[in-house]
């Protein structure tokens, strides 16, 4: 398994205490979702990241 650089959640033994993120679904029918995101990634050091990311204003619309 590879282990994530950011991560809000644990992966190979990394800690990614304080990460977070939000997903909200503003529409859903039986062939289409869309909605918005943001997350708060903590640097895994395992996976030899350092510092945190931030996505803010995501956006999707999924059709199934």
């Amino acid at each position: 398994m590879r282990c994530k650089t950011w991560g809000v959640a644990p992966c190979c033994g990394g800690v990614f205490d304080g990460g977070s993120g939000l997903i909200t679904i503003t529409e859903q029918t039986a062939t289409r979702a869309s909605g918005s995101f943001s997350f708060n990634l903590i640097a895994n050091p395992i996976g030899g990241a350092t510092g945190a990311k931030v996505v803010t204003n995501g956006t999707f619309n999924v059709t199934f």
